[in-house]
């Protein structure tokens, strides 16, 4: 026996699905997986000591003479941050913005975003693993926006 009379009560289309995800999560949890991913790409260049390119050790060593590059785990100041503020990201999705959390919610998922945006900015090279962290930032500030927008209708 269903609480609500017949009149009232929704549709079973109406109840069975609600989409999958809105654009501000879908953004977010995008954010978040292309940042993780980007530390273990490329985030810098080992410099050869001057001594080490006069014996020509750079071109026996790495092919073609290129300096080794190192992933952004390799960069403690950068790793962790950037690691940090996207989980919260991510885990920022786990509350509605609705009523009491709203602004809480958002100031969190906010400020993790821009941190990453700023941190990622701060250390870009024309390297992947930089790109990646700013395109990953970028769209977790433009799911945090979308969020706040959204939830906070005119």
């Amino acid at each position: 026996m269903h609480p609500l009379p017949p009149a009232n009560r929704p549709s079973p289309a109406e109840t069975a699905f609600r989409r999958l995800l809105t654009r501000a999560e879908a953004e977010t949890l995008l954010g978040m997986l292309l940042v993780v991913c980007s530390l273990f790409l490329a985030w810098g260049r080992e410099n050869l000591t001057p001594e080490l390119k006069r014996l020509g050790l750079s071109g026996a060593v790495f092919a073609g003479g290129l300096s080794p590059t190192h992933s952004g785990f390799f960069y403690p100041s950068l790793c962790w941050p950037l690691l940090g503020g996207a989980i919260l990201c991510g885990a920022s999705l786990l509350w509605p913005p609705e009523g009491k959390t709203r602004v809480p919610v958002s100031a969190v998922h906010g400020a993790c975003a821009l941190a990453c945006l700023l941190i990622a900015l701060i250390h870009f090279a024309l390297l992947p693993g930089a790109l990646l962290g700013v395109l990953g930032a970028a769209l977790l500030t433009l799911g945090a926006i979308d969020r706040y927008v959204h939830a906070n209708p005119k």
